[in-house]
């Protein structure tokens, strides 16, 4: 009897990804250091340009690229490549028919167990697929339309994290060159959504070996929400797959574009909010959060300045002897637009006085030629200095603006033009400050932009000293 070993089963592991900074190439070595016995690949889609990926294998693939190999380009909605996720896998197989097993790995997913060792089990076990979640997927799922003319039972699956066999995978090229031909002569009209296509088509077959990924490690963090900074997947010991996996920029975008991210959250110390939030940098936090905090506050809370100064922090402090004499006091505006917290001029413009220093807009003109704010100090006063707040994430729209007074609102006089191209800040520390030699006697205050745009600041202040008119 021959004591010849069996040879080991050939395994590509392909890290698929459309971004790469260090972040992503930090995460794809965390990946490669998992797939150690198997080829480890990029997948590298460069629709939108080349990835500057060097220290890896890359196999790159753009929208174009599936077309000449007989697979629908019309499908999609303009996004082909995140509806049709199983594309990059079909040219990867033309190009290297030779796997026995295929893993696919989104670069937002961080494996704890080897997946080469899970590739040698699944081919010694003669399972097809590996993926989270395979279940029949109910009627109100969004995508269970795309398969149901298709499919008797439609199933649904996660695959950020996925195994399939050689078999399996050409199977299910065969069956999206089958559709794509029926696609394009008009013969179907839905296109099955990648989520919908893989498990429905294996399980569907009826020939096909299906595993949980459960079965491997723990999938509880393994989903589409919420998000995990890399720092707290990094501290995990036990086998596990987990999704999305992000750096702290990455993280704090992916709770702001998030319709469950409500601002006011970050107030309780004991919200998953502010748990997160609180192990990522304070300057990140405080150049995109604590704003969005702010501006919640603004529109919930008016009046409650003590809370929103201590979450701002160092400000400016007001010059000596003299009070900002523009808050609370009656403001305009040229107009107003969508984004204005309302429709009316005069309450979409009192947010500029309402003493809430939160980085975020406090009005919000329309765009139009050279739009304006103004405010009047209700009575005659000598200004001896002017400052504006800026909002924070968009700061380059109010560089060329004037600032104008007067007396009676019909005749104004220019106190300052500013035509540099210096960006000026706010709720950082670093309004524009705007201190006057010599006092000037006004009732009113406007500030206009002098260029064709929209006009949008954090707050207006006006130190000056009440005049007292003679009798």
């Amino acid at each position: 009897m021959s004591d010849t070993a069996q040879p080991q089963p050939r395994v590509a592991v392909l890290y698929r990804t459309h971004v790469w900074d260090a972040a992503i190439a930090s995460l794809a070595q965390r990946v490669r250091d998992a797939s150690a016995g198997a080829d480890f690949f990029v997948l590298a889609d460069e629709t939108n340009g080349p990835l500057p990926i060097e220290d890896f294998a890359k196999f790159s693939h753009a929208a174009g690229d599936f077309a000449p190999i007989g697979l629908a380009d019309e499908s999609g909605g303009g996004n082909l490549l995140w509806y049709n996720g199983d594309y990059p896998l079909y040219r990867f197989l033309v190009v290297h028919p030779d796997y026995d097993i295929y893993v696919m790995v989104e670069f937002d997913v961080v494996a704890t167990r080897s997946l080469a060792e899970i590739g040698r089990i699944a081919h010694a076990q003669a399972i097809d697929l590996i993926a989270h979640s395979i279940v029949p997927a109910p009627a109100e799922w969004p995508w269970h339309a795309t398969g149901r003319s298709l499919y008797p039972a439609v199933h649904r699956a996660l695959i950020p994290l996925l195994f399939l066999s050689h078999r399996a995978l050409a199977h299910l090229f065969e069956r999206r060159l089958d559709l794509s031909r029926r696609f394009r002569a008009r013969e179907i009209a839905a296109w099955p959504y990648c989520e919908a296509f893989v498990p429905s088509e294996i399980v569907g077959a009826g020939r096909f070996n299906v595993r949980e990924l459960a079965e491997f490690g723990d999938c509880s963090r393994l989903d589409w929400w919420p998000p995990m900074l890399d720092r707290e997947a990094a501290a995990v010991q036990h086998p596990a797959f987990m999704h999305p996996v992000l750096d702290q920029r990455r993280y704090v975008d992916a709770w702001r574009r998030s319709p469950l991210y409500r601002p006011l959250d970050y107030i309780d110390p004991r919200s998953d909010l502010r748990r997160g939030f609180d192990a990522c940098e304070a300057d990140l936090v405080a150049a995109l959060v604590v704003p969005d905090v702010l501006h919640a506050i603004r529109r919930a809370w008016r009046g409650r300045h003590d809370e929103v100064r201590a979450l701002a922090g160092a400000l400016p402090p007001a010059p000596a002897g003299l009070a900002n004499v523009a808050l609370g006091k009656p403001a305009t505006q040229s107009s107003v637009s969508s984004f204005s917290i309302t429709g009316m001029p005069e309450q979409d413009a009192a947010g500029a006085v309402d003493g809430l220093i939160t980085g975020r807009f406090a009005f919000h003109t329309a765009h139009e030629d050279r739009p304006w704010w103004a405010v009047d100090l209700a009575g005659p006063h000598l200004v001896q200095e002017i400052r504006l707040y800026n909002r924070m994430d968009q700061p380059g729209r109010a560089r060329h603006l004037s600032l104008l007074v007067s007396a009676d609102r019909r005749a104004w006089r220019l106190l300052l033009r500013k035509q540099d191209d210096a960006d000026f800040g706010g709720l950082d520390g670093r309004p524009l400050i705007v201190r006057l030699r010599d006092a000037v006697l006004c009732r009113h205050l406007r500030v206009r932009l002098d260029e064709p745009g929209c006009l949008h600041l954090d707050q207006v202040e006006v130190y000056a000293q009440p005049v007292t008119p003679s009798p």
